[in-house]
């Protein structure tokens, strides 16, 4: 796919840019900013249907939730990646988002000042 290959070298800032094209290649090619998050649905109902067997009596098992799970979404980049989520999972989609200003964190990851 043009956008490139994922690094997997040791430069984290290499690996994190990486990341960043792909993700960019990907939502192009799908015309669809939202295609991330469709792809980690089809994640989520692979790993149910996992859970459920191929011996289960619906016709759907996908479909089901299962009992006491979550599903962790390490990164949303964008609003109709959030939209998508809650469409599909209505109130049972949370978020928690967290944020760190670049100055700050400049500071925060430099070690303690002197």
């Amino acid at each position: 796919m043009d956008g490139g290959e994922v690094a997997d070298g040791g430069d984290p800032v290499s690996h994190y840019q990486s990341r960043i094209q792909y993700a960019n290649a990907v939502r192009l090619k799908c015309a669809n900013d939202a295609a991330l998050a469709a792809l980690a649905i089809n994640d989520i109902r692979g790993l149910r249907s996992v859970h459920w067997g191929p011996d289960h009596p619906s016709a759907q098992p996908q479909r089901l939730p299962v009992e006491e799970s979550a599903y962790i979404l390490r990164q949303l980049k964008r609003a109709e990646e959030i939209l998508l989520l809650e469409k599909v999972y209505g109130r049972k989609f949370i978020q928690i988002s967290v944020h760190l200003m670049r100055r700050k964190g400049a500071r925060i990851w430099s070690g303690p000042s002197r």
